[in-house]
């Protein structure tokens, strides 16, 4: 990350630039004495949703051996479009976990590929979402927003550390696009819940 990604994003949600690094360097002491990893987790999905100005909810999940071992939502909306993805076995967050590639969801109104997520999505007030795989920490991040657009490529751009994903402007909507995971998946099925 550069030094200046902080500030921009700090700067977009009408924040100062040393309010920003104060909200960074507060973070990682926050990280630094998290003893579990689902806590450490829950630090970083807290600190995404502080600097990508459309997100106002995320998730992550980790797997091990096709296990979840660590699962954290922060904001309602978020618990509530995770619950409905392990209901329905469909979703960003599932697909960008067993394929490795990204997905973006501009508008859940529109929505065709989860037709039975994007409407319990919807009903729990978001507009939009980006499922982001980590393939090194074998898992999946996604950002919600309230409003459709808002993770569009035209009004928001990944962090430089983030541009390993092409974004391609194609019709209906972009995607954001990684090579394939290191690990294999199974079925959400077959991946029971961690603790």
């Amino acid at each position: 990350m550069s030094e200046h990604e902080p500030a921009a994003a700090a700067q977009a949600r009408g924040v100062g630039e040393a309010e920003a690094w104060e909200a960074i360097a507060d973070w990682a002491l926050r990280l630094a004495a998290a003893s579990t990893e689902e806590e450490r987790l829950r630090q970083g999905v807290l600190a995404v949703c502080d600097l990508v100005p459309p997100c106002h909810a995320a998730s992550a999940v980790l797997v091990r051996h096709h296990r979840r071992v660590a699962e954290v939502a922060v904001g309602g909306d978020a618990d509530a479009a995770e619950e409905a993805q392990d209901r329905h076995d469909e979703g960003p967050g599932l697909s960008a976990l067993r394929t490795g590639v990204a997905e973006h969801v501009a508008d859940l109104d529109a929505e065709t590929r989860w037709p039975r997520w994007a409407r319990s999505a919807r009903e729990a007030g978001l507009g939009a979402a980006l499922a982001l795989p980590l393939p090194r920490s074998h898992g999946v991040l996604t950002l919600y927003a309230p409003r459709a657009a808002g993770f569009s490529p035209t009004t928001w751009r990944p962090p430089a550390r983030w541009r390993r994903w092409s974004i391609s402007p194609s019709p209906p909507d972009a995607s954001w696009r990684a090579g394939p995971p290191p690990w294999s998946t199974a079925p959400s099925s077959a991946r029971p819940r961690g603790s």
